[in-house]
């Protein structure tokens, strides 16, 4: 869990949050769609040299590849 709605929810401070963190916390935080476009957030993977050719890391990361791309981007919430 993230503490950001947590944190949210209990003061009357705002953040910018992913909304599938707003919508899987569970707390009555009012989402408010940003007015402005924000670039997309890069997520990258990164193993050490010697696990490049290990079949199971391999397969490891080409299931973590395909099922991040098979999930929507979501959008950014105040």
């Amino acid at each position: 869990m993230y503490a950001a709605p947590l944190m949210v929810a209990r003061s009357d401070l705002i953040a910018t949050i992913m909304e599938g963190v707003v919508t899987r916390s569970g707390f009555k935080n009012e989402p408010i769609l940003l007015p402005l476009s924000l670039p997309p957030v890069p997520f990258v993977m990164s193993w050490h040299r010697r696990n490049e050719v290990h079949p199971v890391q391999q397969w490891m990361r080409d299931l973590l590849v395909e099922l991040a791309s098979s999930i929507h981007q979501s959008h950014a919430l105040i």
